[in-house]
């Protein structure tokens, strides 16, 4: 004998509404975060030159810690920032209501590159993950996000209701 099953609309409703937010939500969290951790400015590009080149591998410096954070650099010759467009090229795409792509347009900002995975020189740069950092950094509030948006979806979902079996 077939068992007959209903849907659980309201639930279904709760989901279909909630978890699109919640990913919207973790989006921009963690683009927030990577955002703070590429500009710093409590160092000139004078100053870390006169550090020695802190994230060079040939004596390299924690000068920072996390070590994978990132400055904001202005170049005194050009006026340019050299590390605001990194800032620029910090990608967060929702591809759909269950997926966050997290990345760098390296036609933005061609330097990104170098500065995420390092140079292959012997004297070249460190590379520094401030991706992965990132999203380290803000696993407890993916988990309250998440939490808050379950709790929410079976309150909503229970409110919509089943409609009676006949």
């Amino acid at each position: 004998m077939a068992t007959k099953r209903i849907p659980l609309i309201g639930l279904e409703a709760a989901i279909q509404t909630k978890t699109p937010e919640m990913i919207r939500e973790m989006a921009d969290e963690l683009e927030q975060r990577m955002y703070d951790n590429v500009s710093l400015e409590d160092h000139t590009l004078k100053e870390l030159n006169l550090l020695g080149n802190p994230y060079g591998k040939k004596h390299p410096q924690e000068i920072h810690n996390p070590a994978y954070l990132v400055h904001t650099q202005h170049s005194p010759s050009s006026g340019n920032k050299i590390g605001s467009d990194l800032i620029d090229a910090l990608r967060v795409n929702i591809v759909n209501q269950y997926r966050i792509q997290v990345g760098f347009d390296e036609s933005i900002a061609p330097h990104v590159r170098d500065v995420y995975w390092g140079t292959t020189k012997a004297t070249g740069m460190r590379g520094r993950d401030f991706i992965e950092g990132s999203f380290q950094e803000v696993q407890e509030e993916f988990k309250e996000i998440g939490e808050n948006g379950l709790k929410e979806i079976v309150e909503k979902g229970a409110i919509g209701g089943t409609p009676e079996f006949r």
